[in-house]
């Protein structure tokens, strides 16, 4: 079966789900001074709030991926987060693939002011898309993260697909 929106966002989703267990609490909450006093539980929570957003709008409403709920449990607790990411695995591995050119209106912020704001025409497969691609270059952060506080990852988490590609070119 060819790659798609749904199973590039399941195989983000999984490899969120990898990173995470393979920390302590501890560390999953810890925010990073060099970071932006970021944590990964925080970089996790922003991946999830734009699937959320994504797929709680498919009724036709707009999506507005600026307009998400900050903070919360999942920030901290790292149980909380692998069952969301399964939640949403759940319900994407629900999405047929005949959903993804369904037409969704987004709003975006382009610019730090509120009247920044437009109004986008897209499908559900581009945007699932964008929040897998979303999700991989958030992973790459927080893969750094982990190392800087002492924990394992995996090299290939956080490496856009085209980036696995042309390491896999240059070694073969």
């Amino acid at each position: 079966m060819p790659p798609s929106p749904i199973s590039y966002s399941l195989d983000s989703l999984r490899k969120l789900a990898s990173l995470i267990e393979g920390m302590s609490a501890d560390d999953y909450a810890r925010c990073c001074p060099g970071f932006y006093n970021a944590s990964i539980g925080k970089h996790t929570r922003h991946a999830v709030d734009h699937y959320d957003r994504l797929l709680a709008q498919r009724g036709g409403e707009i999506v507005d991926y600026d307009r998400r709920e900050r903070g919360g449990a999942i920030e901290t607790d790292r149980a909380l987060a692998l069952s969301e990411i399964s939640r949403l695995g759940d319900e994407l591995s629900r999405t047929g693939e005949a959903e993804l050119p369904a037409p969704i209106r987004i709003r975006m912020m382009m610019g730090d002011s509120p009247d920044s704001e437009v109004l986008l025409d897209t499908t559900l497969g581009r945007e699932l898309a964008f929040c897998a691609s979303h999700c991989v270059h958030h992973l790459a952060l927080m893969t750094v993260m982990a190392r800087s506080l002492g924990a394992e990852a995996d090299d290939a988490l956080g490496l856009a697909p085209s980036t696995a590609a042309h390491f896999a070119s240059k070694s073969g």
